[in-house]
């Protein structure tokens, strides 16, 4: 924590009759208890290698520049993410569980479709999005293709289900963008 946010704390304690100390003592019996109740947590039963996840999709999407960020918290793991398109508004992120390190949390597929033309053209990377969706479906459900294009292509939200996948679609319009995502949960 930054030392600025230690003494806003503290002045903040003094109003209500606590010292610092005892504050910060909370805020990390708050942490050790969330701590506790996610290692609480079973591991997903179909457990996905977060490195050869990210091998497979840089392989399979042909990523000309996959990228890995650590973790920036301590409730986070590694994120890989993969941006395609001229405007890089297609992107497959991958991830890892920090629960399980070294597992998948989740895959997820963005594409922040513009509806105005900032020099990149009209719904610019709409095939990028579109491989993006087509090479999740081949590596994670290949049974549900054609629904899951179909659904990033709507305006709806929609879920669906796999022995291995749970798989939620989202679409968030917005006045210049709208937001597709597709994000796939191993079970």
């Amino acid at each position: 924590m930054r030392v600025s946010a230690h003494i806003a704390i503290a002045v903040g304690a003094i109003f209500v009759g606590l010292t610092a100390a005892e504050v910060l003592n909370s805020q990390d019996e708050k942490r050790l208890a969330e701590k506790a109740r996610l290692a609480a947590v079973p591991p997903p039963k179909h457990q996905l290698n977060f490195d050869n996840e990210a091998a497979r999709v840089t392989t399979a999407l042909r990523c000309p520049t996959p990228k890995f960020t650590g973790p920036q918290f301590s409730f986070a793991g590694t994120l890989y993410g993969c941006i395609m398109g001229g405007a890089e508004t297609a992107k497959f992120w991958i991830n890892e569980d920090p629960r399980f390190p070294g597992t998948v949390k989740n895959v997820k597929v963005m594409w922040n479709n513009w509806k105005r033309d900032f020099g990149y053209g009209l719904h610019s990377d709409k095939p990028e999005a579109d491989r993006m969706v087509e090479v999740m479906s081949e590596l994670y459900a290949p049974e549900l293709k054609d629904d899951l294009l179909r659904a990033f292509r709507g305006s709806g939200a929609r879920s669906f289900e796999t022995a291995q996948m749970k798989i939620k679609y989202e679409w968030t319009p917005g006045p210049g963008i709208d937001e597709h995502l597709l994000v796939l949960t191993p079970r």
